[in-house]
């Protein structure tokens, strides 16, 4: 669990960090990285964690 003021840029730093760490290249892998995020997160970050999925 980590604080933040910028949710949106903590979200797309550790989602881009895993996906060059796991070398995702295959959108299977993206989608079960999205699954990861909203299952370890709170619902009340999902709106966020989607946004930042689509930017990505």
């Amino acid at each position: 669990m980590k604080d933040s003021v910028d949710l949106l840029s903590d979200f797309r730093q550790t989602m881009l960090q895993m996906i060059v760490e796991k070398e995702i290249v295959d959108v299977q892998e993206l989608w079960e990285l999205l699954q990861q995020f909203l299952t370890l997160n709170s619902p009340r970050y999902h709106g966020i964690i989607l946004r930042v999925f689509g930017e990505i």
